[in-house]
């Protein structure tokens, strides 16, 4: 029983190169998505940066 447990099964040897490979690809479809974020962060600086414009109008227009 002991030397059982003390030892991997083979099921679990032979998962581990599955979950490795799976790790990996993760980490290549990462790049993806870092860019559709960064995507996403300028398009609120974006808007971010139209906001005090129009801020700064309204007082021209009021005044």
């Amino acid at each position: 029983m002991d030397k059982r447990l003390s030892h991997p099964s083979p099921k679990n040897i032979r998962d581990s190169p599955e979950n490795i490979r799976g790790n990996s690809r993760d980490i290549r479809d990462g790049p993806k998505d870092t860019r559709d974020g960064l995507k996403d962060i300028h398009d609120n600086f974006k808007n971010i940066q139209d906001s005090p414009k129009e801020n700064h109008d309204s007082p021209r227009k009021s005044g």
